[in-house]
């Protein structure tokens, strides 16, 4: 046998349609396949070129340039490809090898290598990365090592503070189920923050850096080892503009999305420094006041909201600090009046805040049966006591009543779509 094809594509558009994530492929593709040997063991070798492709990706906000490819196998079915590509000012490299044998499962090597490429620019988020891998596969599991440098980042996240928030007794039946033949996913890396890395959101403005090795391994939940450090940065509360002369969020080996906090954000007058610390770790901080020289807390409370002694503060002034003293507060004693409540073998104790201060509540409560609930709320600012009852008639039905300084009863139907 002696063979020998060509294939030559002169417009990739046909590209959109496989990828629905890309907009308008450019550039030529050319495929050749050899045939060698004879009928009983026949040699084949397949090659592959794209020259100075480009597309777009508009989810991400990217316009990829100068994409080459390549990809050759010989007639053991090993394949090696390499490619490269453009994006804002940088570059990203691959190269690799494969081999095409189902039976060892398809075991693949990829070397990743970028100067300043840029991954997203969106809104939300612009990012350059420059990263250092070493990806392996093997039937459905991957190994990743190396290190990603981030030289660039300006993440603004939307607000989302005034959103609708789940209610405490929602429960979610069913949920994401895990995908058939889901990959596993081994991985250690290490993530560098550059200087030139900043956040603006929800009233905070930094300026962020450090690094952090992330671990992954199935089953487990994704862990840090490290600190991310803010270099420089304000907060705004009550109108505020607060300094954080000391900022750091702490990863011990433990889950990424609860690290440890060390923040000290202050306010600086001619006479005093006031400020907040800020400890613990992130699902359960706690915040304490400090000021030098020590004053108490009402009074550092002043200072750091108005810059002036508690009595000059004007009436609007007062409220504001009655409202931020009451979240200060709640913030510590939501946490211990629900582990009273599990020691006390109650199935509900908690501190409940409305949409103002002043409705602040304690509410403990408790199943009578399995359809029955009682529930009695403690007004903690204003003497306003309420006694709720919820009555589950079938699985669809919900009678719920409520006495306080109003009166009303709901009935609930509830249906899945």
């Amino acid at each position: 046998l002696r063979g020998n094809a060509e294939i030559s594509f002169q417009d990739i558009s046909l590209l959109e349609v496989l990828i629905p994530d890309i907009q308008s492929p450019n550039g030529k593709l050319q495929l050749r396949l050899i045939v060698d040997g004879n009928l009983g063991q026949p040699e084949l070798k397949a090659s592959a070129q794209m020259r100075q492709a480009s597309l777009k990706i508009p989810r991400l906000g990217l316009a990829l340039e100068q994409i080459e490819l390549e990809a050759e196998s010989d007639q053991t079915g090993l394949l090696s490809f390499s490619a490269s590509a453009r994006s804002g000012e940088g570059q990203i490299r691959l190269q690799g090898s494969s081999q095409l044998d189902a039976g060892l499962g398809w075991p693949t090597t990829v070397t990743v290598e970028g100067d300043d490429f840029e991954v997203v620019r969106i809104p939300e988020a612009t990012v350059n990365l420059t990263p250092r891998l070493e990806i392996k596969t093997r039937d459905r599991n991957i190994d990743i090592e190396g290190e990603i440098s981030v030289p660039y980042a300006k993440l603004q996240p939307r607000d989302f503070t005034t959103a609708a928030k789940v209610s405490n007794d929602a429960v979610i039946i069913g949920g994401d189920q895990p995908a058939e033949g889901k990959w596993l996913v081994n991985a250690k890396t290490r993530l560098l923050l550059g200087d030139r890395v900043t956040f603006f959101g929800y009233g905070f403005e930094a300026t962020l850096g450090g690094n952090l090795v992330i671990e992954e391994n199935p089953g487990l939940a994704t862990r840090g080892t490290g600190e991310i450090v803010i270099q420089e940065g304000r907060y705004c509360a009550y109108g505020q503009n607060l300094d954080i002369e000391n900022g750091r969020l702490l990863f011990t080996g433990g889950p990424v999305d609860n690290p440890g906090l060390d923040v000290r954000a202050v306010r600086k007058t001619r006479d005093v420094v006031a400020g907040i610390a800020v400890t613990g770790r992130l699902q359960q901080p706690r915040l304490e006041l400090f000021s030098v020289p020590a004053l108490g807390q009402t009074e550092t409370l002043s200072y750091l909201l108005t810059g002036r002694p508690l009595e000059s503060a004007t009436s609007g002034e007062g409220d504001m600090m009655a409202n931020a003293a009451l979240a200060l507060g709640l913030s510590g004693g939501d946490r211990i009046a629900r582990s009273l409540g599990d020691r006390f073998g109650f199935d509900e104790m908690r501190i409940e805040s409305g949409g103002e201060g002043d409705q602040a509540s304690l509410v403990v409560g408790r199943y009578l049966s399995s359809r029955l609930y009682v529930g009695y709320g403690v007004g903690l600012v204003e003497s306003i006591n309420t006694l709720n009852l919820t009555y589950k008639i079938t699985d669809r039905w919900q009678l719920e009543a409520e006495s306080g300084a109003d009166q009303g009863a709901d009935l609930f139907y509830r249906f899945e779509r």
